[in-house]
Formats: structure tokens, C-alpha cells, sequence
């Protein structure tokens, strides 16, 4: 006698649509087998199972709810599922009394990457179901799946093999399918340049035994143009399915319109650590004395801060609704709005301008709303304490503006101290610990403390004021190593770093979810849309990009290559505009013949 048995999963996320269109898969239901039991599937559940033991799309949280019976033609139900809470339903440990059974599995939110196995650890104890016995292992191998992919609609992915995540660590195949974007403005004329290193580094570096198989996507004005869309669905699903990815600089319109494609990105991935590495390398003009001193590598927060994107027009009804509130339930900070009524404007007015008639002048007050979390801080100083310890790095700083804004960069600084001592206890040693110890024992012993804990090789976390380091880091740079800060922040010291290194123009960024593996790395400058065309600026900020995301890839041989072929570039004084304008005795090369060189010096 077999069994039939119906497996139906259903998940409302916004992907799913993507994964089960019509195209992708058969119209009712698709036999096969798991073992010698037949397995009648829906079309739904088959695609959805074929995907997810495939990809990594979705993130292992499962919980298993309860379903009410269902009816199909021919075939028996029975729900084995206890309805006690929908969210944490288990599964009953009792007989089926009838053959032909139905396990009928519905998801919320997102599902398990491999949810045969976890289907077969919880099954394992039914060691009879009616008159037969079975037992369903957890062995994905049983299924022999179609071949599926995320449906696309404009674009299409060439071969290779997926980047996933496994155990918290990327498994790279040899052949990884990589997303990439050539950017608006000198976008195109900078990928080129990229691209022929990249490919040349991974050749040197592997003899042909690793490849990456490019995936153009699109977004920008180069995507508005071609799709009417700014940032098309495919593109983002791209990112989301091959996890790592590389872009150029995109268009960001000030003031009004589209907000920044860059930040949205970011937002929609989760990607919370902007990761920015500044270095100096020989010869490159510099502003400063001793830019040899500038190693820093900046952990930038990347979805909270007023970067969220909360914000309300000055004049409108939003904004006008958040005044009101304030003035409703917290009338004392309401007077700290300048100019948030009639009246205020009316008695400054008077002082300012007698003449003027403001009875008809309305309010105007733009409202931007600044969330800094909890988990949002702990996730991003963990990460850098995590960096600084695998690299060996000598402190973390912990800049903020917590003199002013207590409750937010004031939180982010005391978030980060102890999430520090409560997860690196034994590895680091915080001046938090050390303002306690001075408050109780005296600064010397503070003193001897820390000086005793970083001798035996802790790692010190510290902070500093964010304006203080504008300063510090032009007049001591010795004293940073790793910096974690908050978004706007970051924006401001990221920059600035880049020029006393030789410009934004050759300085690398890479946005990161370490929990998902989720990663873009982009060019840190804009589009220059002068330029566009001209084969004339310089190709570094994206190289040193795509030497980022070698390293993250674990392809450091590759990565190294680049590094040493930018150096010899640099050294050999035939450079790019930017460069040869302030280089003595140095040649003015074209954007391509910068990527050759770079190649030339591997």
C-alpha cells in the first residue's frame, strides 16, 4: 500500500510571486518520489521547495502554524497539527488512521533554507501511520528537483554556481554568479577599466580554475531610460538571490524627486555596516605632511540615523501632524522649535523686519526623525570589534556626538561600551571599564589597569567626540585604527579621510549584512557626468571595490594581486588626469590604459 502524501507550503513574502510564475513550473500538481513513497506536489509547493533547497534566498527562521483541514479531489486529509498558539503549533505524536494522509505546512514570513530536512526531523518519531510503517529521514538528496531559478522579467542570468551562506560562513563556488551595475555618469568607462582587472587578478591568481560569471543588472538613469524604472525589481531580487555584488556611482538627485538609489539599496538588503577601508598608497598626491599615518578602516551604521529617510517637508500636512503632536503632548520641547507657529514667526519678525507682513506667511519647519536602536548599535560595533580582532588591530573608536544628542549618539556610545564588555568580555578592555575604576580606585590604578590589559593583548575600545575627530584624525591619524559610528557621521569622516589619502576618487566602500552574507560593494565618488564618455577618470575607487569583495569572497590571492598591480601603477607615474596634474614627471594616461597598467604591474 502507498501513501500519498501532499505537501503544501504557502509564504506571503513579497518574493514568492517572483518564484512561482507560471513559467517557472508546472500548472497543478508534479509527481515524484521520496524514497518509494509517491509524493503528489502542488505547483506551489514545488516551486517554492525546489528553490529553497537551492538558494539561500530566505533566512532559516521557520515556525510551523496550524492549518484547518483542506479538500482536493481523491485525496484524504488529516491535520496533524495542534492549533495552540498559530505561531508555535506542534506536531502530535499520534497514529494516523488512515492511509492516504496529508501534511498540509504553512509558513509565515520567511521559510528554511532546507525544508525537507526540517520536515524529516519532525516526522521521525511517527513510526506508524495507519496499517504502514515508514520513517520519513532528513535527507535532501531524496529529492530530485527541477531546475529552477528566480524568474526575471527584463534580465537573464548567465551560468555558474550561487554564493551561500553556510554555518555563518560564505561558500563560494569557482564559478559565482555576480550581480554588477556599471553606474551612471563615467560609469561605463570605469567598469571597463574594473571588469579586465578583476578578470585578469582572478586569472593570475587561480590559472583559470576560478572565474566570476558577470551579471548585469541595472538601476539609475541608465535603468530609467531603458525601463522607466529607477531601481527595477530584477535588480534588487538579483542581489538578494547571488548575495554579493559590485556597482559604479548612480545618480542621487538633491532636493526633490527619487531619493538616493545607494541608500535604498542598503535599506532593502539589511546592509548595516558601510564598510570603509582608508589607506595610503606611495606616490599618490596628498594634501597632508605624512598621509603614510592614515590606516583607518571606518564601520559606518548604515540603516538608522537620519539616513532613515524619515523626513517631512516643511509646510505639509505630515509635517504640520508632528508639530501638533509635539505641541499636544510635549509642550515644553515644542518651544524649542524656532519657528514651529504663527506667533513665533510674528515676534521675530517684528525685531527683524517691523515693515513686514507675515499674517499670511504659514508655517514651514521640514521635521526629520533620527532612530538610533539598541540592535541597530550592537550589530554594527560588534561587527567592527569582530574585524578588529581577526585583523589584529590595535583599538576601536567609538565616535558620536553624545554631548548634545544623549539619547541617541549619547545611546550609541553607551549601547556600544557595554555590548563591548558583555560579548568581548575576555578580549577587550573599554574606557568605560576604566572610568569606573578611576571613580572607585583613583585614576592611577585606572591607569595601571588599562596599560596591564592591553599588555596581555586585549583590544581597547574607546570613544571619541565626533567634531574632536574631524580634528584629531588630520592631527594625530596614529591614534585611530578601527572607527564605529553612526550614519551621518560616518558620511562626513568617510570623505575626509579619502582626501588626506588622495581623494574620494580611489577610495573603495562595501555595504555588508554579516548575518546574511549580503554585500554590495560601489565606488564611494559620484557620477561626474562631464566626464562621461571620455575614457579619463580614474577607474580606483571601483578597483579597490572589487578588491574588497575578493577578500570577502575569501579569494585573497586574487585581492592581493590588485593591491600590488595599483601599486606599481602609481609608482610607474603613468596615471590618470587626477593623479598627473599633481604627480612631478608623471604621464596623463586614459581611465583604460590606468586598468592595463594596473594589469601590466600584477
Amino acid at each position: 500500500m502507498g501513501e500519498q502524501i501532499l505537501i503544501l507550503l504557502s509564504a506571503p513574502c513579497p518574493l514568492v510571486p517572483k518564484l512561482i510564475k507560471p513559467r517557472c513550473i508546472g500548472d497543478y500538481r508534479a509527481p515524484f518520489k521520496v524514497g518509494n513513497l509517491p509524493i503528489v506536489v502542488t505547483a506551489l509547493t514545488l516551486a517554492l521547495c525546489v528553490t529553497l533547497c537551492h538558494s539561500n534566498i530566505y533566512s532559516p527562521l521557520c515556525t510551523f502554524m496550524h492549518l484547518s483541514e483542506h479538500s482536493l479531489p481523491g485525496i484524504r486529509t488529516h491535520n496533524i497539527f495542534a492549533p495552540k498558539h498559530r505561531q508555535s503549533t506542534h506536531l502530535q505524536n499520534e497514529r494516523l488512521k488512515t492511509s492516504k494522509v496529508t501534511f498540509f505546512f504553512e509558513t509565515s514570513g520567511y521559510l528554511p533554507s532546507n525544508p525537507v530536512s526540517i520536515l524529516g526531523s519532525h516526522l521521525s518519531s511517527f513510526d506508524r501511520i495507519g496499517p504502514c510503517s515508514f520513517r520519513l529521514h532528513p535527507n535532501p538528496s531524496w529529492i530530485k528537483p527541477l531546475p529552477l531559478i528566480m524568474a526575471y522579467k527584463d534580465v537573464t542570468p548567465p551560468a555558474g554556481g550561487k554564493i551561500s551562506v553556510q554555518n555563518g560562513k560564505l561558500n563560494v563556488p569557482d564559478n559565482p554568479i555576480v550581480p554588477f551595475i556599471r553606474g551612471d555618469g563615467t560609469g561605463p568607462d570605469i567598469w571597463a577599466a574594473s571588469e579586465r582587472v578583476f578578470n585578469a587578478a582572478v586569472q593570475k591568481a587561480y590559472n583559470g580554475k576560478k572565474k566570476i560569471a558577470w551579471f548585469e543588472v541595472f538601476a539609475g538613469e541608465t535603468s530609467k531610460e531603458k525601463f522607466d524604472n529607477w531601481l527595477p525589481d530584477d535588480t534588487v531580487d538579483a542581489f538578494k538571490e547571488y548575495l554579493v555584488g559590485i556597482k559604479g556611482p548612480l545618480t542621487t538627485p538633491i532636493g526633490g524627486g527619487i531619493r538616493s538609489l545607494n541608500v535604498a539599496l542598503r535599506q532593502m538588503l539589511d546592509l548595516y555596516v558601510c564598510l570603509r577601508p582608508v589607506q595610503y598608497f606611495h606616490g599618490v598626491p596628498s594634501p597632508v605632511k605624512h598621509p603614510e599615518k592614515v590606516d583607518m578602516v571606518i564601520f559606518r551604521e548604515n540603516t538608522e540615523d537620519i539616513y532613515a529617510g524619515i523626513e517631512y517637508a516643511g509646510g505639509s500636512p505630515e509635517a504640520q501632524k508632528v508639530l501638533d503632536f509635539i505641541a499636544q503632548n510635549f509642550p515644553k520641547d515644542a518651544a524649542k522649535i524656532r519657528f514651529g507657529t504663527q506667533k513665533q514667526m510674528a515676534d521675530y519678525m517684528k525685531l527683524a523686519a517691523p515693515d513686514h507682513n507675515v499674517s499670511n506667511m504659514p508655517v514651514q519647519v521640514g521635521i526629520g526623525i533620527k532612530p538610533v536602536s539598541n540592535v541597530g548599535t550592537v550589530r554594527l560595533v560588534k561587527s567592527a570589534i569582530e574585524y578588529a580582532l581577526r585583523h589584529k588591530r590595535r583599538n576601536v573608536t567609538i565616535v558620536h556626538k553624545g554631548n548634545i544628542m544623549k539619547f541617541t549618539e549619547g545611546a550609541f556610545r553607551d549601547w556600544g561600551y557595554a555590548a563591548a564588555e558583555r560579548i568581548f568580555s575576555d578580549k577587550v578592555y573599554t574606557w568605560a571599564a576604566w572610568e569606573r575604576t578611576k571613580k572607585e580606585k583613583g585614576e592611577a590604578a585606572a591607569n595601571d589597569e588599562q596599560k596591564a590589559a592591553l599588555k596581555s593583548g586585549r583590544l581597547l575600545i574607546k570613544d571619541a567626540i565626533a567634531d574632536i575627530t574631524l580634528q584629531q584624525v588630520l592631527t594625530r591619524p596614529e591614534d585611530f585604527d578601527v572607527i564605529a559610528t553612526l550614519n551621518l557621521n560616518g558620511d562626513y569622516l568617510s570623505d575626509a579621510l579619502a582626501a588626506q589619502v588622495g581623494g574620494i576618487g580611489i577610495a573603495p566602500g562595501g555595504n555588508i549584512n554579516y548575518v546574511t552574507g549580503h554585500a554590495i560593494f560601489e565606488a564611494t565618488h559620484g557620477t561626474a557626468p562631464k566626464y562621461a564618455n571620455q575614457d579619463k577618470v580614474n577607474p580606483g575607487s571601483v578597483v579597490l571595490s572589487g578588491e574588497m569583495m575578493l577578500r570577502y569572497l575569501g579569494w585573497a590571492e586574487a585581492a592581493d594581486l590588485i593591491v600590488k598591480g595599483l601599486n606599481g601603477a602609481i609608482a610607474s607615474r603613468r596615471v590618470t588626469y587626477d593623479f598627473a596634474r599633481l604627480m612631478e614627471g608623471a604621464t596623463e594616461i586614459k581611465c583604460s590604459e590606468f586598468g592595463d597598467n594596473i594589469i601590466e604591474h600584477m
